[in-house]
This record gives C-alpha cells, structure tokens and sequence, in this order.
C-alpha cells in the first residue's frame, strides 16, 4: 500500500502542527509511512523491508519512537474527518498495539521462565547442600 499524493499532503499538515516536526523530514517520513504499509500490507518480518525504504532497523527504530510517544493515536484522532486516511493510520495504530501485546506477553513468559528457573535452583542448592 502506497500513500496517494493527496493522502499525503493531508497528513504532511497533520505532522506539521506536531512539535518537533520537521520540514527536512517530510520527504523521509512519508517514505517511513510507506515502508510501514508496505510491512502491515505484507505481513513480513522487519528484516525483508525492501532497500528502498532505507535500513530496517531504522525504519523499526523510528517506529517505536512515534508509537511511544503515542503519535499515531494522535495523528489518527487528528484525521477523523477523512475516513480513507483515518483509515490507514488506523492500521499503523492497530500493528503498534499489537506489537506491544505481544511484547508484553514476551516479557511475561521469560519473567515467569526466570522465576521458575530460579526457583529450581533454589531446590537444587537445598538438595546439593551449597544454599546454608
């Protein structure tokens, strides 16, 4: 999935009121927001973005940044009054909820694998006597 040009102009405002926005940026960012569809779109991993989005740990990097700082949300509540770009902001919104769905559950399997780890370990040294 690919921005149209009008898409884009309409968020490129919706950016701009935001703090810290540059004009620099613009061209980069909606390079970064293409990558990001053509990602959600293709459902692949980080790694098999395409070259000509630039390096994927920086697009990844860059994404989890405006996800921390909740921007998505934002830019999606700012573009309620266009249902298709609403629309595709939803999507990037939704694939940043979902990552951190599934980072949270990552870190509560291996909190939990750590506490049992440990806990074993607690009975192995009881056992083998080095625990006094």
């Amino acid at each position: 999935m690919i921005l149209q040009d009008e898409q884009w102009r309409k968020l490129e405002l919706l950016l701009s009121a935001k703090s810290g926005y540059s004009e620099l940026r613009a061209k980069r960012n909606r390079q970064f927001i293409e990558a990001l569809l053509w990602l959600i779109g293709s459902e692949r991993a980080w790694h098999e973005l395409p070259a000509r989005f630039g390096k994927w740990n920086t697009v990844y990097v860059h994404f989890r940044r405006w996800d921390a700082a909740n921007l998505w949300a934002e830019l999606m509540d700012d573009a309620s009054g266009d249902a298709e770009l609403h629309a595709v902001i939803k999507k990037i919104c939704a694939y940043g909820k979902q990552r951190n769905l599934r980072k949270k559950y990552r870190s509560g399997v291996t909190a939990a694998l750590a506490a049992e780890s440990d806990s074993d370990l607690h009975w192995l040294r009881l056992v083998d006597g080095s625990m006094h």
